[in-house]
């Protein structure tokens, strides 16, 4: 198959209007022509329960900074000591109260080992919950990266 050439992430601000009401969502769009897809079939959705939101729909900027933290801790944390990256980064979406971090990943043992034995610990205070679906035709990400 030769090297997967993981574009880098570059994030783009859109927001989705839904019968629910917006979505805010800052979406890497380097992965919209991304040639690997098929290494990444499982789209994987992280949950939290945000606390308060401003009247455009983020959340408050402290609560975006500690989320974002989580999003790099978690990468780091799956992803260590691999040959190639076993989760990328898609989306990260403001919505319903809550936010929403989305990662395309390559095999779904690995993600439930991490959520079985380190993300409790991690977020041993926060209200989250996870989704982890196959989705070979990547049908999930295409709504965040069709524009």
């Amino acid at each position: 198959m030769g090297p997967l050439n993981i574009p880098p992430e570059t994030f783009k601000h859109f927001v989705f209007e839904t019968s629910e009401g917006n979505m805010n969502a800052l979406v890497n769009i380097g992965l919209k022509n991304f040639k690997h897809q098929d290494v990444y079939p499982y789209h994987f959705s992280l949950y939290f329960n945000i606390s308060e939101e401003t009247l455009s729909g983020f959340p408050q900027p402290d609560e975006i900074e500690r989320i974002w933290w989580y999003r790099e801790h978690i990468s780091d944390i799956i992803n260590e000591h691999r040959t190639f990256p076993h989760v990328i980064f898609l989306a990260r979406v403001a919505h319903e109260g809550m936010i929403e971090l989305v990662w395309r990943v390559a095999e779904p043992d690995k993600v439930e080992f991490f959520l079985e034995r380190t993300l409790t610990d991690i977020f041993y205070s926060a209200d989250w919950f996870h989704n982890l679906y196959n989705d070979e035709d990547w049908n999930f990400a295409d709504f965040y990266l069709e524009e």
